[in-house]
C-alpha cells in the first residue's frame, strides 16, 4: 500500500492538532519516523516556501536558532469566540 505525501501529512497533523500553535522541528521528525529526517526537514522548507507553513526560530537549551513551524493564517483553522448568556465565553474553530 502506497502511503499519502508527507506534504498532505505534516499539514493534516497540524490542522487535527489546533491547540498546538507552534510545532518545533524536532517533534516533527519523531512523529513522521517513517521519512527520513532529511525528507521531513526539505518537506518543511517547501511548505514554506509555498506559503503554507510559517517558520519561527528559538534559542534551546544546547543549541540557538532551532526552527519552528505553523500553519500559515490562511491555512490555520478560525477562531471563533462566542460570549454565552452565562457570562461564559466559547472558543470554536472552523
Amino acid at each position: 500500500m502506497k502511503r499519502p505525501p508527507l506534504n498532505k501529512e505534516i499539514i493534516k497533523f497540524m490542522k487535527s492538532n489546533q491547540d498546538i500553535v507552534w510545532f518545533r522541528k524536532v517533534s516533527l521528525f519523531s512523529q513522521f519516523e517513517d521519512w527520513s529526517p532529511e525528507t521531513v526537514g526539505r518537506t518543511l522548507r517547501e511548505l514554506e516556501e509555498q506559503g503554507r507553513l510559517n517558520v519561527g526560530y528559538y534559542d534551546g537549551k544546547y543549541a540557538k536558532g532551532l526552527a519552528k513551524y505553523k500553519l500559515a493564517e490562511k491555512q490555520a483553522p478560525k477562531q471563533v469566540i462566542e460570549e454565552l448568556p452565562n457570562g461564559m465565553v466559547r472558543i470554536t474553530y472552523k
